[in-house]
């Protein structure tokens, strides 16, 4: 998925168990929205614009449930509903079923274009609910969630423990990521929980957690400072065939540098988790 982004929105709260899933659209509602079906076989897009006017380009139905349901293991290059912490990089991976169940065939081939206006200094809480409301009005989706078993990784608090420093507390909690010129990708948090790290971990190198959650079961309170440094998969980013999960020959992966320089571990289990059930839509959304 290509990410852009035309004004910097910062760093917004996305959480996976977002308790307002089983809630109403309610009144939240875009002031002008326009959708339309796109053919045109480009890669998917988003851009937010000043003025409150965002522009999603050639987005999947799973793509846009992901969005507007803060569902962020569905987009694992989305690590906010702004679209604005992650880079573009070539490793995004389509949504996981484990995560998505119901609903027809077409939910990830079909490409829609929504271009919608809302006011300006509009929340992201805000933003995601019309989204919601829009694929309701528009596409007549119904969901609900449920719990399923599903394998997931663990962070817990490594033998010798944590080596984190206590953030003073100012300023938003951000990881801002670059990528070196010796092909190692970085990511800077600062005043960041371990509910925060977990949420965003599998999307920061998503070809190394094989489309798994992460759980923070540290029982760390409070906020913190911390650098990740990592290689990614053999050869960078040309080396996409390379089978995810396995152990790179390139340098340090995201499991080593986790307990090297976090003293935080990974640790594989099997838990029950919430994902999201389609009840119905409509594959032609009504005319604008």
């Amino acid at each position: 998925m290509r990410i852009k982004r035309s004004l910097a929105l910062g760093c917004l709260s996305v959480s996976l168990g977002c308790g307002a899933f089983g809630q109403s659209a309610g009144t939240a509602e875009f002031e002008a929205a326009d959708i339309r079906v796109n053919k045109s076989g480009d890669p998917q897009s988003a851009d937010f614009l000043a003025g409150g006017q965002i522009s999603l380009r050639s987005m999947t139905m799973k793509s846009l449930i992901g969005i507007g349901w803060k569902e962020t293991r569905m987009l694992p290059e989305l690590t906010s509903l702004a679209l604005a912490v992650a880079p573009s990089v070539a490793q995004f991976k389509v949504l996981s079923n484990d995560y998505l169940k119901g609903g027809p065939a077409w939910l990830d081939s079909d490409r829609f274009d929504v271009i919608a206006k809302a006011p300006a200094g509009t929340s992201g809480d805000a933003l995601r609910l019309m989204v919601q409301k829009l694929l309701t009005d528009r596409f007549h989706l119904v969901v609900h969630r449920e719990e399923r078993v599903m394998k997931v990784y663990a962070m817990v608090v490594a033998k010798g423990g944590s080596k984190l420093k206590a953030s003073d507390g100012s300023g938003d909690q951000v990881c801002t990521p670059s990528i070196g010129d010796d092909n190692v990708y970085h990511r800077e948090c600062h005043n960041t929980t371990m509910a925060r790290l977990a949420e965003q971990l599998a999307s920061f190198a998503p070809r190394f957690f094989e489309g798994r959650p992460v759980v923070d079961a540290t029982d760390l309170k409070g906020a913190w400072d911390f650098r990740l440094d990592w290689t990614p998969l053999s050869g960078g980013l040309a080396g996409l065939q390379s089978a995810p999960g396995q152990e790179f020959d390139t340098g340090t992966t995201i499991f080593k540098t986790m307990e090297k320089n976090l003293g935080l571990k990974l640790e594989q289990q099997e838990r029950s988790m919430p994902i999201i059930v389609i009840d119905q839509v409509d594959r032609v959304p009504t005319e604008n």
